[in-house]
């Protein structure tokens, strides 16, 4: 094997003779050399031989001391820094995988830098052999890395077999049964689903309305049911009772209710309030509503409230007068026409 000085001094002998960007050709640089590839312990010895485009290379890669060493063929030449370019190919053992190297070194000490096709790079260290360093990497593929593009890639070749979902998004393959609802896509393209009611599976559209008259003055602090004299529209099912205030629910869900109720108040000042009983029990109540002292007023009382109900409750909406005396009635057939709308949401 040629030593540190024989590389160097051989090397200047070929800068004189053929100058620093001429191919290699004085034979005194011919030999073998060998470099660690730094930070890994593979160590490659090669045999510089008299080539007519430079230096013809062979060798071996120790591989770190494996029983089967991988063979290593390439090419040297000058380039035209003054330094030596190496470009050799290894064949690993047993993998059989190869890895593509490009070397430059200095020609005053033979150490340089090196980088391959697997995207491993270091130092090129002429001559040592440092131990306790790792394994360079094996390459997996032939590819080199970011070298496939789009015109690499034949149509239909990318399968799910070939996508990582925690980065990609699979294509969505899944469907909910009837009376479901998707609630969510997964990562793999499965889909997860929910039961619908209501609007979804079982609509519920109800409303009631008409030119209303209380009959008399509504009684103080006491709640007085709105009596509707017709149904408008019903979808879902639902009854108005005979009487025509009560309203029962078919089926258990979540529902607005709205309605909107003219009273006339006169003679005497106070409040009154408007809402809705579900099994006689208020859920929303609206108030601080007045009506001024010794004049007719009228005034709109807009109910609107969002309830969990069950099948068969009822429901009424109602006024609670809290002016003393005779000062309120529900308006009669010559003022505009309330309603009463139930609406199912889910």
């Amino acid at each position: 094997m040629v030593g540190r000085r024989g590389l160097i001094g051989a090397a200047m002998a070929w800068l004189v003779v053929c100058g620093a960007a001429a191919p290699l050709t004085a034979q005194t640089i011919f030999g073998t050399h060998s470099w660690q590839m730094q930070p890994y312990c593979n160590v490659v010895t090669l045999t510089l031989s008299p080539s007519p485009a430079g230096a013809r290379l062979e060798g071996t890669d120790s591989l770190c001391g494996a029983s089967n060493l991988g063979s290593a063929i390439g090419m040297a030449t000058g380039n035209s820094a003054g330094n030596v370019t190496l470009n050799f190919t290894i064949v690993t053992a047993p993998a059989a995988r190869p890895v593509h190297v490009t070397a430059v070194v200095n020609l005053q000490n033979g150490n340089g830098v090196w980088t391959d096709s697997g995207g491993n790079s270091g130092t090129m260290a002429y001559g040592v052999n440092t131990p306790g360093l790792p394994v360079r990497p094996v390459p997996l593929t032939q590819i080199g890395p970011n070298v496939i593009t789009t015109l690499e890639i034949a149509p239909g070749a990318v399968s799910g077999s070939d996508i990582n979902t925690a980065e990609v998004q699979a294509r969505v393959s899944g469907s909910c049964p009837a009376g479901q609802a998707m609630s969510g896509i997964n990562a793999n393209g499965t889909v997860t689903c929910t039961a619908v009611t209501g609007g979804g599976g079982t609509p519920v559209a109800f409303k009631a309305g008409g030119h209303l008259g209380s009959g008399g003055y509504l009684p103080y602090a006491q709640y007085t049911d709105v009596t509707w004299t017709s149904t408008r529209f019903n979808t879902g099912g639902g009854t108005l009772s005979p009487a025509g205030t009560t309203y029962t629910v078919p089926a258990a869900g979540t529902y607005l209710l709205t309605g909107t109720v003219r009273v006339m108040g006169y003679q005497t000042s106070g409040s009154y309030c408007g809402g809705f009983r579900v099994n006689g029990t208020v859920i929303a109540l609206t108030c601080n509503k007045y009506v001024a002292n010794a004049q007719i007023d009228t005034d709109d009382v807009t109910l609107s409230t969002t309830a969990q109900l069950a099948a068969g409750d009822t429901v009424v909406a109602s006024i609670l007068s809290l002016i003393p005396g005779n000062g309120l009635t529900i308006s009669g057939s010559n003022q505009a026409e309330a309603n009463f709308t139930v609406t199912k949401l889910h």
